[in-house]
C-alpha cells in the first residue's frame, strides 16, 4: 500500500497524514526504542525495511519529531544515502561532518585511504568530542 497522496499538485506532509494502525504501532515502538536510548544509553540498532512508499521515512520522521519535542537537542539525526554512502569510510566520514560543527570537523585527520580501525577511531574522537553535549544521535 503506498502512502503518498496528493492533493492539487501538493504531496500532503507527513503530519497531515493520519496513520494507519500498523504504522502507529511501528512509530510508537521505534520512539519507544529510540527513548530507552536516550533516556537510559543503550546502544540499539533499527533498520526499517519496506517497499518504496510504504511509510518508513513517514514513521521515521514522525518519531524523530516526537522525540525532538520532549527531549530538545539531546536528539541528533544523521541521514545518509544509499546511493552516495555506499562505502562505509564515506559513510563514516558523513556522519562525522553532520555530528561535528565545521570547526570540529576541520581538527579531525580524516583519511580517505583508511581502514575499517582508523574510522572507528575517528568515530570514537568524534563521540568523545559530543559526549560533553549529551547528545543521542
Amino acid at each position: 500500500k503506498r502512502l503518498l497522496a496528493s492533493v492539487g499538485d501538493h504531496a500532503l506532509s507527513a503530519p497531515a497524514l493520519d496513520f494507519d494502525p500498523e504504522l502507529r504501532a511501528h512509530q510508537q515502538n521505534l520512539v519507544r526504542i529510540l527513548t530507552d536510548t536516550i533516556d537510559g544509553g543503550q546502544n540499539n540498532s533499527i533498520l526499517l525495511v519496506g517497499p518504496r512508499g510504504s511509510g518508513k521515512t513517514l514513521v521515521m520522521d514522525s518519531a524523530l519529531r516526537q522525540l525532538q519535542a520532549t527531549h530538545g537537542e539531546r536528539v541528533f539525526a544523521v541521514r545518509l544515502s544509499g546511493l552516495l554512502h555506499a562505502e562505509y569510510s564515506t559513510g563514516i566520514r558523513e556522519i562525522a561532518e553532520q555530528l561535528c560543527s565545521a570547526a570540529v570537523f576541520e581538527e579531525l585527520e580524516f583519511n580517505r585511504a583508511a581502514g575499517f580501525g582508523e574510522n572507528m577511531s575517528l568515530m570514537r574522537e568524534v563521540l568523545r568530542k559530543l559526549e560533553g553535549g549529551r547528545r543521542s544521535v
